[in-house]
C-alpha cells in the first residue's frame, strides 16, 4: 500500500491510503518522469513546500499556545481555590486553639474554686457533697480498667 499526506492551510488533515491501482500508477509516473527541472523551478517548489510546512507549524504552535493558556487559567483558578481553602482551615484551627485555651483557663479556675470550697467545708465542719477531687480522664480510664479486670 502507498500512503500520502494531505496538507491544507490549517495543517495536516489526514494521512490517506491509496488503494486504487490507477492512482498508484499515475503517482509513480509523476515521480519518475525525467523532465529537466531548472534551478529556479526547484527553488520555487522548495519555497512553496517550506511555506506550507511553516504554515502548518504556525497553526500547530498557535493551537498549543491556546491550550497552554487555557491550562494556565485553570491552574490560576485552582490556586485561588486552594488559598481560600487554606485560609478557611487556618481560621478554624485558630478558633479551636482559642476555644481550647478558654477551656483550660476555665478548668483551672474551677479547680481553684473547688479547692477553696473544700477548705471552707473542712473549716466550717459542714460536709458538702461531691467536693471530692475529680479524677482526670486518665485516672478515670485506669480505674475503669481495674474494675473490669477485677470483675473478670
Amino acid at each position: 500500500m502507498l500512503y500520502y499526506t494531505v496538507v491544507g492551510a490549517t495543517g495536516i488533515n489526514h494521512v490517506a491510503e491509496i488503494r486504487d491501482s490507477n492512482l498508484v500508477g499515475e503517482w509513480y509516473n509523476e515521480c519518475t518522469m525525467s523532465d529537466n527541472v531548472t534551478r529556479d523551478e526547484l527553488k520555487g517548489a522548495l519555497k512553496e513546500q517550506t511555506d506550507e510546512i511553516i504554515s502548518v507549524l504556525q497553526t500547530f504552535v498557535q493551537h498549543m499556545d491556546e491550550r497552554f493558556n487555557k491550562i494556565e487559567t485553570q491552574l490560576d483558578s485552582l490556586d485561588q481555590k486552594y488559598d481560600h481553602l487554606i485560609n478557611t482551615i487556618d481560621g478554624f484551627i485558630s478558633r479551636i486553639d482559642k476555644y481550647e485555651a478558654e477551656l483550660a483557663a476555665r478548668d483551672n479556675q474551677f479547680e481553684k474554686l473547688l479547692e477553696w470550697a473544700r477548705k471552707v467545708s473542712i473549716k466550717t465542719g459542714i460536709p458538702l457533697e461531691n467536693l471530692q477531687k475529680e479524677k482526670t480522664s486518665e485516672e478515670a480510664f485506669c480505674s475503669n480498667q481495674s474494675v473490669q479486670i477485677n470483675a473478670a
